[in-house]
């Protein structure tokens, strides 16, 4: 056991002390909240590494981290999310932004939370123009993470080739049969565009393994936006580790960095 233990320290430590200097070389005077997140980093990279040497296999049921940064305009809490998103998919615009004064109004908020039961776009869309997932969809928030296993793992890969060629063709043929009023085509190539897409994410999953797909959010200025966000964002995850959107479907944050900021 106490091999074991050691093997994880090592690994803890290793990947704590990476990150801490990546911080550090680029952000200056915020020691206290580079420590906080490395910490939980940390915490969170020791618990997959012992449940890889556990009989019984447990779930985690709480973010990465959850912390709302407080401090006046330009003293780098916006610039810390964007050095995650840098050091983790080598981009810094690879982070889920969320302004939180821009979702007052209620058709702004269902872009972020989904459409309810009975209204336009709450299930299967008939429009190609609202076929975007909800920002909070678990494909939304970790499209970054798997873009950037595609960009360096499945570039090659020629079913992968394959199957993005079918959700390319697939998506001209939705928005040509939408132009000219062709219900039926339209719905047979929606079925098959969803196949597809279905396919993809299985397959994306059989060549990751055990392999997780981090996220970062950013809320900025949480407190000038509706409490809908405080409560999908921060108490739900917070607390359980995931959270339901208005279409019923569930987002789980459990590979989630979230960073709420305010002045």
């Amino acid at each position: 056991f106490n091999l074991i233990q050691n093997k994880i320290n090592t690994v803890r430590q290793s990947e704590r002390v990476r990150l801490k200097e990546f911080l550090e070389q680029r952000m200056i005077g915020q020691p206290r909240a580079i420590d906080r997140v490395v910490f939980s980093y940390g915490n969170y990279l020791a618990f997959l590494k012992k449940q890889k040497n556990a009989a019984v296999k447990k779930k985690r049921d709480k973010p990465i981290m959850c912390g709302i940064f407080l401090g006046p305009t330009g003293v780098g809490k916006t610039l810390l999310a964007e050095l995650l998103a840098e050091y983790f998919f080598g981009d810094r615009t690879a982070f889920t932004n969320i302004i939180a004064e821009n979702f007052l109004s209620g058709h702004e908020l269902s872009s972020l939370l989904g459409t309810s039961t009975g209204y336009l776009g709450y299930d299967h869309p008939t429009d190609p123009k609202h076929s975007n997932p909800p920002i909070l969809d678990q494909r939304s928030i970790d499209r970054f993470a798997i873009e950037f296993f595609q960009r360096t793992v499945l570039d090659k890969d020629d079913n992968m080739k394959r199957m993005k060629w079918e959700l390319k063709n697939y998506e001209k043929k939705i928005r040509e049969a939408f132009s000219r009023g062709d219900v039926p085509t339209f719905q047979v190539c929606v079925r098959n565009l969803e196949e597809v897409q279905k396919r993809l994410d299985r397959y994306i999953k059989k060549k990751k393994g055990d392999k997780e797909f981090i996220s970062v959010i950013l809320v900025d200025e949480i407190e000038k936006g509706p409490h809908e966000i405080a409560h999908h964002v921060l108490l739900q995850p917070s607390d359980k580790g995931v959270t339901f959107l208005k279409n019923g479907r569930k987002t789980d944050f459990t590979n989630s960095i979230i960073i709420a900021t305010s002045n």
